[in-house]
C-alpha cells in the first residue's frame, strides 16, 4: 500500500487567536499609531485589558460580544479590526524593526516555519538563541498556526558593514540523524532549499532514509 502524501498546511486564524496574540503582546500594541484608524477604540480596550492585573489566563478572555459592548465597537466589525491591528503590528516589525527592541537588546530576524506555513518577524532579544533550543512566541500563532518551536539554524550576515542575524525556527524537535541526512542530501543537490529549511513530508523523509541507509 502506497503511503499518502501530507497536504500542504495552511493556517486560517480565528478572531480568538488574534485577540490572544494581541492581549499577550501589549508592548507591541503600544507601538501602533492609531491616528485615522477605525480600530482606535478596540486597540485601547486591548491595551487596558492586557495591563489589568486580573488577566491571569487566555481562557478568561471575554466573549467578542462583551468586548463589543464594553469597547463601544460594532460587533460586525470586531473580527476585521482584530485582524487589521495584528497585521499592522506584523508589518511594522518589517518596516521599523528597531522599535521592537529595548536598549539592552539586539534586533534579530526570526523566520518561523510550522508544517510549511511561514511567518517572519523582527524583534529584540537579549542574547542569540542557540541551535536546538526551544523557542516560544505567542504573537506569531495567528500567522503560522503554532507558538512552540525549536531553533534550527542561526545565520550571521554582514551587509554594508551591518551585522544581521537571522534565526530559523520550526516545529520539529531536533533529530540529529535526520538533520545529518538532510545536510548530505542538500549538499548533493537531492533536496532544494525549501525542503532543507522547511518541512519534509513523510515520503521525503522515507526517501532520505532509504537513500542513505548505510550512512
Amino acid at each position: 500500500m502506497k503511503s499518502q502524501k501530507r497536504q500542504e498546511y495552511k493556517h486560517e486564524p480565528k478572531s480568538k487567536e488574534y485577540l490572544i496574540a494581541l492581549t499577550n503582546s501589549i508592548n507591541y500594541c503600544e507601538l501602533v499609531n492609531t491616528e485615522d484608524k477605525s480600530y482606535k477604540k478596540l486597540l485601547k480596550w486591548i491595551i487596558d485589558y492586557g495591563k489589568h492585573p486580573e488577566k491571569d489566563s487566555d481562557i478568561s478572555l471575554p466573549d467578542l460580544k462583551v468586548i463589543s459592548k464594553v469597547a463601544e465597537v460594532p460587533y460586525s466589525s470586531i473580527a476585521k479590526q482584530l485582524k487589521d491591528i495584528y497585521n499592522d503590528i506584523y508589518d511594522l516589525s518589517d518596516t521599523n524593526p528597531d522599535r521592537f527592541a529595548k536598549e539592552n537588546q539586539k534586533v534579530y530576524a526570526l523566520a518561523f516555519n510550522y508544517l510549511g506555513c511561514y511567518g517572519f518577524f523582527n524583534m529584540g532579544l537579549a542574547e542569540t538563541p542557540r541551535e536546538g533550543e526551544r523557542f516560544n512566541f505567542s504573537f506569531i500563532k495567528p500567522k503560522v498556526g503554532s507558538d512552540h518551536f525549536w531553533v534550527k539554524t542561526v545565520e550571521h550576515d554582514i551587509h554594508n558593514g551591518k551585522h544581521m542575524v537571522t534565526i530559523w525556527v520550526n516545529h520539529e524537535h531536533p533529530n540529529a540523524y535526520l538533520n545529518l541526512l538532510k545536510e548530505k542530501a542538500y549538499l548533493n543537490n537531492q533536496i532544494d532549499w525549501h525542503e532543507y529549511y522547511g518541512h519534509l513530508n513523510y515520503d521525503a523523509e522515507k526517501r532520505l532514509v532509504n537513500l542513505y541507509r548505510n550512512l
